[in-house]
């Protein structure tokens, strides 16, 4: 008997097939996202980006491989859509919430924080799906934090000052 493989990944037919073949691969749970972290003094920048090379990229300040591609194998970016859902925490100030985006073009999630003394996090369930069927491929959880550890912004200003040596100012 011969058998024959089919290809799950393989929809239509003819010539106008659309092939996801890749693996799609996101990490981090609800219990133990991933974490991109920033805390400086001055605007504290964190967050997470899908890029169209099938790359994941954390901010921390600057931004950097995760190494962790999110497509591993065939199959073309232009055949997933992502979408970011808050899970807890503040809004994020880019990247767009709940609604599905096409991974043709890199997705990022970012906060900035320039409040003195403060620091905005939130929890983003992610979640890649086959644009053509609709099918959820993965999920993973990302966590953004960043804070303003304060100090650069108080000023301090002096009309008469008294220093030990006697002299004033």
């Amino acid at each position: 008997m011969t058998g024959v493989l089919i290809n799950p990944y393989v929809f239509g037919v003819g010539g106008g097939a659309s092939k996801s073949a890749g693996a799609v691969t996101l990490s981090g749970t609800l219990g133990s996202p991933n974490l991109a972290t920033r805390t400086i003094t001055g605007t504290a920048r964190a967050g997470w980006r899908f890029e169209a090379d099938k790359e994941t990229y954390r901010r921390q300040g600057t931004w950097t491989n995760f190494n962790e591609n999110w497509l591993d194998g065939a199959g073309a970016v232009a055949d997933y859509e992502i979408r970011a859902t808050k899970e807890s925490g503040d809004d994020p100030d880019s990247g767009g919430l709940d609604i599905w985006l096409s991974l043709a073009g890199n997705r990022a999630w970012e906060i900035a924080n320039s409040a003195n003394g403060t620091m905005k996090e939130c929890v983003l369930k992610i979640e890649i799906r086959d644009a053509n069927t609709l099918t959820i491929r993965d999920t993973g959880y990302y966590k953004i934090y960043a804070e303003d550890s304060g100090g650069g912004g108080t000023t301090i200003t002096a009309t008469s000052l008294t220093i030990e040596t006697g002299i004033t100012l």
